[in-house]
């Protein structure tokens, strides 16, 4: 992610402007049983379920100031905080405190919905093979 809010060309733009992102992984599950029916038929009980782990990635796209959380960043790195994007993303739902001090309010409040992509799903299904 590059933060360049001047539009300045790239080899001008300190390192704190160029973020790195969270690294993120899904993980995902079946768990079947299968039974012989009389007539060579099988009946299939399943479930599957994805991101077990419930693992939470940050969806900038849904987000109102997500510009205002890259400046943020940046200026917390410049600091020596060395944070990428997706940590402290609760700063768009609560009040944070600012790299000043100051409490400052949520970037984008009542999205909490909208911050993460992927959450853990459950689907149950029966299968019949004639």
């Amino acid at each position: 992610m590059i933060y360049n809010p001047d539009g300045l060309e790239l080899r001008e733009l300190p390192e704190e402007n160029f973020l790195r992102a969270v690294d993120y992984w899904n993980t995902d599950m079946k768990v079947a049983k299968s039974v012989r029916l009389p007539g060579g038929r099988m009946l299939s009980v399943y479930m599957d379920i994805t991101n077990v782990w419930n693992t939470k990635r940050l969806n900038g796209g849904g987000l109102y100031n997500y510009q205002e959380y890259l400046k943020y960043l940046v200026n917390r790195n410049f600091s020596g905080a060395g944070l990428k994007v997706g940590e402290e993303a609760y700063i768009f739902t609560r009040p944070y405190r600012s790299e000043k001090g100051y409490w400052e309010p949520p970037l984008s409040p009542r999205t909490e919905w909208l911050q993460h992509l992927a959450p853990r799903q459950y689907r149950f299904g029966l299968r019949f093979e004639l």
